[in-house]
């Protein structure tokens, strides 16, 4: 996130009036938005009310998750609830295991209460906000490492074709996130952790050689059906050129 985005994030409130104008390919900017104009606005699907509710927390500084939903006869969505992070409280027989084979990790459950309501209002078939608290019980996450919250941290595509670059000529992970973070003017400011950049390396090349085992069972196959007459072979692709059938 770049720095002026970060000044956005502290608009005084007085001058955190929505305006209708002031939205980006019909979206809500929920930088300039406070939890009190969440209860004045509109979402054409949960999944964009749940996007909008992740910027403003990443803004004030905790996670989101999504929690309960309810569907109607028909099975469809009509109510979605969001909530902190630190929702709710570790079960009690987490506490009581005495395996010694893996460490507990640290408990980060607080029972906060702060949460972002919506339902679905069939009339208009808009979702609209049903209730949202915004106290927490528990300190907020300074901007500066809110990146760290795991629903926050992102590759951007721009990452991802550097990243792709140097690990083709050899640079290993720990590298890739120095070179990372010194572009980004410090760890602080990366917009993902070395974990992150672990998995996301991990799946390219599992997907590599998932692609290289079926291109070798398909020639594999279409030179065994070259020999035997009564043999066929089809296979087709899908429009991202993977297997299909």
């Amino acid at each position: 996130m770049s720095h002026s985005e970060e000044d956005d994030c502290y608009i005084e409130e007085e001058e955190n009036k929505y305006d209708n104008d002031k939205t980006t390919d019909g979206k809500v900017e929920a930088a300039v938005l406070s939890a009190n104009n969440f209860l004045n606005q509109q979402f054409v699907n949960y999944e964009e009310a749940y996007e909008c509710y992740v910027r403003y927390a990443k803004c004030v500084g905790f996670g989101v998750r999504k929690r309960d939903a309810a569907a109607d006869s028909t099975g469809n969505y009509v109510r979605h609830k969001f909530v902190c992070n630190r929702a709710g409280v570790r079960e009690k027989k987490c506490y009581a295991t005495t395996s010694k084979i893996r460490k507990q990790k640290p408990e980060t459950r607080t029972n906060c209460n702060a949460m972002l309501s919506i339902y679905l209002d069939k009339s208009c078939s808009m979702w609209k906000v049903r209730k949202i608290v915004e106290d927490h019980n528990h300190p907020l996450i300074p901007f500066k490492l809110v990146h760290q919250i795991p629903n926050h941290r992102t590759i951007s595509d721009a990452d991802k074709a550097q990243v792709d670059s140097m690990h083709r000529h050899g640079l290993p992970p720990s590298k890739i996130m120095g070179l990372n973070d010194g572009q980004a003017g410090g760890y602080e400011f990366a917009g993902f952790t070395k974990k992150d950049l672990d998995n996301y390396i991990e799946r390219n090349l599992r997907s590599k050689i998932i692609e290289g085992d079926v291109n070798a069972t398909l020639t594999y196959l279409h030179g065994k059906a070259e020999d035997e007459p009564m043999m066929i072979v089809r296979h087709s692709l899908t429009d991202d050129d993977k297997l299909e059938h």
